[in-house]
C-alpha cells in the first residue's frame, strides 16, 4: 500500500480566520516559497514572527500582494488578480514572481529579525482576531534551491482537512483555533 492509501486529496485548503499551519522550517535568508492561491477576505498569506515587532511575509488583500521585509507591493492587476486565483515565487533574496512576471524589491525596510522562527501558512500575525481567509491549492518551499517542503491540501485517513508534504510524507495539520 502507497502513500495514496493515507488521504485523499483535494483542490485546495481553506482557512477562515485564525487557522494555520507551521511548515516545521524557520527563516533564512536562502528561502524561496512557490504557491498557488486565491484571497477571499485580505490578511496574511504566509510569514513568520519574532513575537513582538518582527514580522516577514507576504500579505494579500482584495487589490494587492504585500511582500514584507522587503516591502514590494503588487497592485497592478495584469501581474495579481485580486478575485482569482494566483501563482507565486517569494525569494527572499531576489523578488517576487507573480503570475509569470518577475518583479524586484522595489526598496529595503526592515521589520525585524525573524531569522531561525518558524514559517506558517495563513499566517495569522500573533493575532487571535483576525478573519483572513484564503485557500491555498499547493504550496512548495526551497532551501538553497533544494525542494525542502512540497505540500498538497488533503483529507486525511480520519477525515481532517491537512497539508500533506511529499518530501517528508507528513502530515501538517492547523495549529490555530
Amino acid at each position: 500500500v502507497g502513500w495514496w492509501a493515507n488521504y485523499v486529496p483535494i483542490e485546495y485548503l481553506k482557512n477562515t480566520g485564525t487557522q494555520y499551519i507551521d511548515t516545521g522550517l524557520s527563516i533564512s535568508s536562502n528561502i524561496k516559497i512557490e504557491t498557488k492561491f486565491q484571497t477571499f477576505v485580505s490578511g496574511w498569506l504566509l510569514g513568520a514572527t519574532d513575537g513582538s515587532n518582527g514580522r516577514w511575509g507576504a500579505s494579500s488583500t482584495q487589490t494587492s500582494l504585500v511582500w514584507y521585509s522587503k516591502k514590494t507591493s503588487v497592485t497592478d492587476e495584469t501581474y495579481y488578480n485580486p478575485n482569482g486565483i494566483n501563482v507565486a515565487e517569494f525569494d527572499y533574496a531576489n523578488g517576487v514572481t507573480i503570475n509569470g512576471h518577475y518583479l524586484p524589491f522595489a526598496s529595503q525596510q526592515s521589520y525585524g529579525n525573524v531569522s531561525g522562527h518558524h514559517l506558517y501558512m495563513f499566517f495569522a500575525d500573533g493575532s487571535s482576531a483576525k478573519t483572513q481567509s484564503h485557500a491555498i491549492y499547493y504550496f512548495k518551499i526551497y532551501h538553497n534551491n533544494v525542494l525542502v517542503r512540497d505540500f498538497i491540501p488533503v483529507i486525511d485517513s480520519n477525515a481532517v482537512p491537512c497539508m500533506y508534504d511529499k518530501v517528508s510524507n507528513q502530515f501538517y495539520y492547523n495549529a490555530g483555533t
